[in-house]
């Protein structure tokens, strides 16, 4: 993900890794959660509505993804994801299993890490651009334990229908995760007093035109939100 700090006049960027729904933390990245894999559930039979859906899951065809185990597939341009249900018998979701979200068509096939950087700019005193090999050598890592979970989740048992992707409860999963305190970034950057919001740009984009969501995604969070306090 990226983040911007927005003010009155000024914009900070903070540019870095998209993982549509398995990794979306403002001050985290995912640590790898195993779990045993249950017998997979039966299929379903097709759901057209306009009722609410009546199944736990969405009812999807199966599919796998480069670095996924069987999930059920939603859409594909751009691809959506979802868990099965056997998968929540454990505590933690393995990340193989944790559903896909992504916003825009345009995804990135690979990352390459010795080239990415995270940058954080805009209403700053000192744009930063941190490597990876800097966020692991020169911060402490903490973890925590959190859920992640896509706003559109179960949007299949909505009466009227909702626009979008008729997910189940399968868009949701719980991690551990490991990263870097995100009010050490904040602090090394040194905002200017007056900023009002962090925004979080992803690495898919789309064929709109700029400025618009149509064209890369981009997600704010008030830096009074006290869920920064969490990971500051």
């Amino acid at each position: 993900m990226a983040e911007r700090i927005l003010s009155r006049r000024n914009l900070l960027r903070f540019f870095g890794i998209a993982t549509g729904g398995m990794a979306v933390k403002p001050c985290l990245w995912p640590y790898m959660a195993t779990a045993r894999d249950p017998p997979r559930a039966n299929t379903v039979e097709p759901f057209t509505g306009p009722e609410p859906n009546s199944h736990w899951n969405s009812v999807g065809p199966s599919f796998t993804e480069p670095q996924k185990a069987p999930l059920l597939l939603l859409t594909d341009r751009p691809v959506q994801l979802e868990t099965p249900r056997h998968y929540f018998l454990t505590p933690f979701t393995p990340n193989e299993a944790f559903y896909v979200r992504w916003h825009l068509e345009g995804i990135p096939n690979a990352v390459d890490l010795k080239e990415w950087k995270l940058r954080i700019e805009g209403d700053v005193k000192n744009p930063i651009a941190l490597s990876m090999s800097d966020l692991i050598q020169k911060f402490k890592p903490i973890s925590i334990a959190a859920v992640n979970q896509c706003s559109g989740n179960s949007r299949s048992r909505l009466r009227p229908r909702a626009p979008g992707g008729q997910w189940g409860n399968g868009a949701m999963g719980n991690a551990m995760w490991t990263g870097v305190r995100l009010g050490e970034l904040l602090d090394m950057a040194a905002v200017k007093t007056g900023s009002l919001f962090l925004q979080f740009q992803g690495l898919e984009t789309g064929q709109g035109p700029e400025g618009f969501g149509s064209h890369v995604f981009l997600k704010s969070l008030a830096l009074s939100n006290p869920v920064l306090d969490e990971c500051s």
